[in-house]
This record gives structure tokens, C-alpha cells and sequence, in this order.
């Protein structure tokens, strides 16, 4: 608990910073790059009255008093720091392993703040085990909570137009919290008379509602309090609360999401299926949208800048139009499977066929196998966790992705994009190839630049083809009402 001389200068912090945010604190009008969230303050403001803290403590502390203010201002007519309405009594005894677990998946899943604190170890338990003073056991657990808030904000739906109706537990269940081996205080296994104190490379094991699939979450150290010295290195999981009534289990680490679990939540795959429809989703694909595009040869540029003449390669293209049309959208829940043709008035009529796996934050390239394997939830999470989507939406001014070797990265302004079809405002440039490379039936392309505009599609293209720098520019369009 913060000390009162403590708290003092944080509640003024915080009244400022709500007075701040007044009426300047948003915008209807579209952010630039230097609007965006890394322009935010890097340390909470507990921080900055009290730097001996870690961030990851501060932050943890500075969102518990702002749900101290809240709370009092609900439950004592704006009363600083009265938690009324919510007791501990009403919270779940973490004396086996499946009450813990339960206990953190309804934490998880729920977003739960109170719950979210019960299922850490308590300080003074933590202190009493290590012999460590008070404070510092404090300044432990908030940092772990505080490293572990990443995973809790990863299973949080920001928007709630986004949300399923029925909350996210009609979408995950849980299934069970299987422990490490128990360890004594030092760190080494323990021995069947030694007392088990902590467990390393725990996993929480969250399924799917009325599906097969299970997910994991890595949870390092949780803690045992109270434990019997004779209760040995793998006692009971059920059996926990009768053999040892005065058992108390706590986190104590970070947690990390399992990778199949993290390729399901970046595809937006907990999300309500009506994110889908082609009047919400930023690239409208239902049966009879059309995009027709103008194809010409663009000058290129020489290291100065300058424009260089047009080589032989660009004096003509093979093909002067494309038109690009959703031909089936079959559906599987939350991932949709789009066919796409494309059609080139070249002396050839050359089609290419593309197929797309929509989900509602990413949209991948669905070669065959991915296509035979489409009702398989396991292996599809398998095999897009080892691709690169060729949209990732929301699209953010300054973005790249993947994120450890990017291979897109989104420009850093919004842009006015004129065309036969229209002018097209607040459009976005995606920069890169990726998977696209092999997209046009006349070669691979290079170097290429899309001009996104959300609810129409791609409005321009640049690439090189063959030495040639193609512009592709929207010419006529259609997109079916809903």
C-alpha cells in the first residue's frame, strides 16, 4: 500500500494530467506520424515523482490508484481513496492449482482488476520467504505485474464495437494450469523431504469454445505459500486445498503468449464476425466488386533526381488495363476465403488468379495447401505464423511489419490521391513486395508502392517490371452496397 505522504503528489500529478486532456485532448481530424502513440510520455507519472521505482512498478502503482479514484468517486460521493465495492472475501481462495488457474484465465479473459492483483503473490508473502524487506518485496511484485501487463493488454479488446456480444469467455474456456517442478527457495529441484517453494515453466492452457484447439501461456515462477514440508516435489494438483488447507499460490514472473496464441489474436480471430462484412472491413471483398486500373510506363530517375529518357522498355507494356474482381467469398467464421481475378487486355487476354485468407486484422496470400487445409484451425495458425501478411490493419502511418525484418512499412502521410476514378483523401502508401513479387503474369515485380484508401481498395500502383517503372492507376470501380 502507497504511503499517504507518497500518494499526495501522484493525485496532484493525476489531476493535472486529467485537466490537460480537456477539451484538447482529441481530434476528429486524421493524425500525422508525429501524432502518433510514440510521442507519449515514456514513464508513468508515479515514475516521475518516485524514480527509485522500476517503470514496470510505477506503472503497475499508478494504475492501481487511478482505480482507487474511480472506484472512490463511485462508492463514496468522490472521496479520495475509499476502495469501496470490492472485498476480498469475494475473491477465490488460491489454495490449489486449478483455483489459481481458473482464477488468472478469469483475469485474463475478463480484465479484471482486482483479480488480476489477487492472482500475483502477495508482498509480504514474497517478503517472508526470501527475507526481504517489506518495500522491496512490494517493488517485485508490482515489477512482475508491470512486465506482465503486455500479455493482459495483448487478450484485451480496446473497442468494444469490436468485442464479441457475449465477452471473450463465449471464445476461450479454460482448461487447466499445468505447474513445473517443484523447486526449493534456491532454485534447484526439490527432493521428496525437501519443502516445495516455487515451480518453474508453468503453462496456462486456454481452448477454444466447442473447438479442439488449445493455446498456451507461459507463466516462468509461481510461487507456494504456506505449503506442508512433507508435501514433496510433485504434490497433487487437485489434491492441493485438502491436503494443505493453508496453501496460497501466486504468480511471481512475467507471462509470454504461446505462438499459435499470438498468431490468432494479431488475425483479429477473437473478434466478432461481423468485423468481416465488406460495408466494415477496410478492403471491401464481396461477390461483383471491380477494380479497373490504367497501365502506363512512368519516366525514371537517375541518382540526381533528374528524369532520365524513356529506355526501349518503357516506350510500350504489354497489357494498357487490369481489372481486378472478387469472384467467391467462402466463409469460416472469423477468416473469410476471397478468390480474385485478374484480367489484362494484352494480345493474350492474360488472367492471373489470386486467393486470399481474410481475417479481420490481416489479410495473407492462401496458396493451395493453405486452401485444402482451410478448416484446420491448427495448421492454418501454424502456417500463417511463418508468413507475411500483405495487409495488416489498422494500417498506422510509420508501421512496418513482420516486426523483427520488416518487409512493408506503411509511409509517414496521409495522401491525396487523384485519379480518373475519383480523388481519393486520407490515402496511405504501403511500401514493399513480399509475397506480391509474383502477382502479374508478365514477370516479377520490384520496388512497388500501394495507395490504400480504407472502404474503396488500392487506388494507384508503382512497381518495376522488367526494367520498367509501371504506374497502375484506378480508372472505374465497383463496390456493392450491404
Amino acid at each position: 500500500m502507497l504511503t499517504p505522504d507518497f500518494q499526495r503528489p501522484v493525485f496532484a500529478a493525476l489531476l493535472v494530467a486529467a485537466a490537460m486532456s480537456g477539451p484538447w485532448g482529441c481530434s476528429s481530424e486524421e493524425k500525422t506520424a508525429t501524432d502518433s502513440r510514440d510521442e507519449r510520455p515514456l514513464k508513468p507519472l508515479v515514475y516521475t515523482e518516485d524514480p527509485d521505482h522500476s517503470p514496470e512498478a510505477a506503472a503497475t502503482r499508478e494504475r492501481r490508484l487511478r482505480r482507487q479514484l474511480q472506484i472512490g468517486a463511485r462508492g463514496d460521493a468522490g472521496r479520495w481513496g475509499s476502495m469501496t465495492g470490492e472485498q476480498d472475501d469475494t475473491l477465490p481462495r488460491l489454495n490449489s492449482t486449478q483455483a489459481l488457474g481458473k482464477a488468472l484465465f478469469d483475469a485474463l479473459i475478463t480484465d479484471n482488476d482486482s483479480l488480476w492483483d489477487h492472482v500475483f503473490v502477495g508482498p509480504a508473502d514474497y517478503a517472508s520467504l526470501v527475507n526481504l524487506g517489506l518495500e522491496d518485496a512490494r517493488k517485485f511484485v508490482d515489477t512482475q505485474q508491470g512486465k506482465a501487463a503486455e500479455t493482459r493488454r495483448r487478450l484485451r479488446v480496446d473497442n468494444p464495437s469490436e468485442a464479441p456480444a457475449e465477452g471473450l469467455d463465449s471464445i476461450f474456456e479454460f482448461r487447466g494450469l499445468a505447474l513445473g517442478k517443484g523447486r526449493t527457495v534456491d532454485g534447484p529441484v526439490a527432493d521428496e523431504d525437501e519443502r516445495v517453494v516455487q515451480h518453474w515453466d508453468n503453462t496456462l492452457k486456454v481452448g477454444l469454445v466447442g473447438q479442439d484447439a488449445t493455446f498456451e501461456i507461459r507463466i516462468p515462477k509461481i510461487i507456494r505459500i504456506g505449503d506442508s514440508p512433507d508435501s514433496g516435489a510433485d504434490a497433487g494438483q487437485a489434491g492441493d486445498a485438502a491436503q494443505n488447507p493453508d496453501l496460497r499460490l501466486g504468480v511471481a514472473s512475467t507471462m509470454h503468449l504461446g505462438h499459435r496464441l499470438d498468431v490468432f489474436l494479431k488475425a483479429g480471430l477473437h473478434l466478432k464476425t461481423t468485423l468481416l462484412d465488406s460495408s466494415d472491413y477496410p478492403f471491401p471483398l464481396e461477390v461483383g466488386n471491380y477494380w479497373r486500373y490504367e497501365r502506363r510506363p512512368a519516366s525514371a530517375a537517375d541518382d540526381s533526381g533528374a528524369d532520365a529518357p524513356d529506355s526501349p522498355a518503357q516506350s510500350a507494356l504489354p497489357a494498357t488495363t487490369v481489372t481486378t474482381s472478387v469472384e467467391s467469398v467462402d466463409r469460416y467464421g472469423t477468416r473469410r476465403l476471397v478468390h480474385l481475378r485478374s484480367e489484362y487486355n494484352d494480345a493474350n487476354l492474360s488472367q492471373a488468379n489470386h486467393h486470399w485468407l481474410v481475417t479481420p486484422r490481416r489479410i495473407w496470400e492462401c496458396p493451395s495447401p493453405c486452401r485444402r487445409n482451410i478448416d484446420d484451425l491448427d495448421w492454418l495458425l501454424s502456417y500463417l505464423g511463418r508468413q507475411t501478411p500483405v495487409y495488416r490493419f489498422p494500417l498506422e502511418l510509420g508501421r512496418s511489419w513482420p516486426e523483427r525484418s520488416p518487409t512493408f512499412t506503411v509511409g509517414t502521410n496521409w495522401n491525396r490521391i487523384e485519379t480518373p476514378a475519383g480523388s481519393f483523401f486520407g490515402s496511405i502508401s504501403i511500401e514493399g513486395v513480399g509475397p506480391l513479387h509474383d502477382e502479374v503474369p508478365f514477370g516479377r515485380i520490384h520496388r512497388m508502392s500501394r495507395y490504400f484508401a480504407r472502404g474503396i481498395g488500392v487506388v494507384m500502383r508503382e512497381f518495376r517490371l522488367r526494367g520498367t517503372r509501371v504506374v497502375e492507376t484506378l480508372v472505374d470501380y465497383r463496390i456493392m452496397p450491404r
